[in-house]
């Protein structure tokens, strides 16, 4: 079982409450519901769309605005 997610921020853990609070609870939605959580597909998506839903704000040097 695996859900993967992209945020669209350089560095690592470049993310902030906002966008971790809401995986915790789809996380937590998913043990106790069983509702899967929507991710990115990681290996085949357009890396110009990656992530977007998943980034409230964007970057601003993010060219695939």
């Amino acid at each position: 079982l695996l859900v993967q997610r992209a945020v669209r921020w350089p560095g690592h853990c470049a993310f902030d409450s906002e966008i971790r609070d809401q995986a915790f609870d789809d996380l937590v939605a998913w043990v106790e519901k069983g509702v899967k959580p929507a991710g990115d597909d990681v290996l085949t998506a357009d890396r110009a769309t990656l992530g977007r839903r998943w980034t409230p704000r964007p970057h601003p040097a993010d060219t695939g605005r």
